[in-house]
């Protein structure tokens, strides 16, 4: 419900000295109020940057948002995907939630927004999204097809189609980064990605 998206908190500080809870952070983002519930996109992604400042992207909103240190809202930025499918199930009840079926066919059908990364260095910010499958109701997310799109200084400057288990993990050295999601089951091969911008 619309209650739900104002009210429940993402992210626990954790202490380090006994584990305990020190403070419950963020909510989703107003662009969730235009829904009564869209249990299969509830999902979020976040990047911690050495400075302590925080980038959040949810999975129905273009939007990445930009926390500092103390987790005070200090930007936002992002544009929509290329060809998005987002007209997003929306359900009244609870229990429909856990239905597996939907819940795939979702993630097949659907487009939404997947992983951010951040070079806070070089102030370049990438975001992953899925564009929505075709028409056919089955399928798997990963035969959704994945984009990726490069911001530099909050500005758009690149939106390319990457493979479909793409997910930036680290940078390897100046404008070079590397991304997991080399898998080839028949050939039994396992690797890496090298992204040059």
């Amino acid at each position: 419900t619309p209650e739900f998206y104002k009210e429940a908190f993402l992210v626990a500080k954790i202490s380090r000295k006994d584990g305990k809870i020190e403070e419950l952070l963020h909510h989703f983002p107003e662009s969730y109020q235009q829904y009564r519930f869209v249990p299969f996109h509830i999902f979020f992604d976040f990047h911690i940057g050495s400075s302590g400042k925080q980038w959040m992207t949810f999975e129905v909103d273009p939007t990445i948002y930009v926390f500092d240190a103390s987790s005070n809202l200090v930007s936002s930025f992002g544009e929509p995907g290329v060809n998005m499918r987002t007209k997003y199930p929306e359900t009244r009840t609870l229990e429909v939630a856990f239905e597996t079926d939907l819940f795939l066919e979702s993630r097949f059908k659907d487009g939404f927004y997947k992983d951010v990364f951040v070079d806070e260095e070089a102030d370049i910010v990438f975001c992953t999204y899925r564009t929505g499958g075709t028409e056919q109701v089955t399928g798997e997310e990963l035969k959704n097809p994945l984009r990726l799109q490069i911001y530099q200084g909050e500005q758009l400057i690149s939106d390319t189609a990457v493979p479909e288990r793409f997910r930036l993990i680290g940078k390897v050295s100046e404008r070079k980064y590397i991304a997991d999601g080399y898998f080839d089951e028949m050939g039994e091969q396992q690797g890496f990605y090298v992204l040059s911008i």
